[in-house]
């Protein structure tokens, strides 16, 4: 996640799972939708503009988590 978010990432609401990219254009949601399931897994989102600029995503992959 933070190699994906770089440097200066901040979480939106402190314990929302929701990070995002210091230029906007990059979050990871890593939240309590994603944990507290079956399926553990997270969001690795781009947007085609700042998501604080309005800002549509535009490639969404998941990532699973399987415990070993």
């Amino acid at each position: 996640m933070e190699e994906y978010l770089g440097p200066g990432y901040t979480e939106v609401t402190p314990g929302s799972g929701r990070y995002v990219s210091a230029d906007g254009l990059r979050q990871v949601r890593y939240g309590s939708h994603e944990t507290g399931g079956p399926r553990h897994h997270a969001h690795f989102e781009a947007y085609d503009r700042p998501a604080a600029q309005g800002g549509r995503v535009v490639e969404n992959s998941v990532v699973d988590f399987k415990q070993d």
